[in-house]
């Protein structure tokens, strides 16, 4: 399958526009919904996800899993994480919504 290099960096940016903003789980709680929500949707085009429900201080967070079938039987899975919060006053671009974007379109690539 080709990849069409234009786009896949439009898909990036766009990611990255729609979540590099303050998203930290205790003082940006808004924003971390939202882009927990966006992470949720975004992995649904490859398949069923799954919540992984977890408390810290007294708050429920959530990990988000999608298992994408591999194309060639009895090879090992692999797994591809990144994480969606933020410490505070971050945007996050590089802790961690470049990471975010980039398991987004790979869930869609395969």
């Amino acid at each position: 399958m080709a990849i069409n290099r234009a786009s896949l960096l439009a898909q990036l940016g766009t990611h990255l526009r729609a979540i590099a903003h303050d998203r930290n789980p205790y003082l940006a709680t808004q924003n971390h919904f939202f882009v927990q929500q966006y992470l949720r949707e975004g992995l649904e085009i490859a398949g069923e996800v799954r919540d992984h429900a977890f408390e810290v201080r007294g708050r429920t967070h959530h990990n988000w899993m999608v298992k994408i079938p591999g194309r060639e039987p009895g090879r090992s899975p692999l797994l591809i994480g990144a994480h969606y919060d933020t410490v505070p006053g971050s945007p996050g671009a590089d802790d961690n919504a470049t990471g975010v974007a980039v398991l987004l379109e790979l869930a869609c690539f395969f």
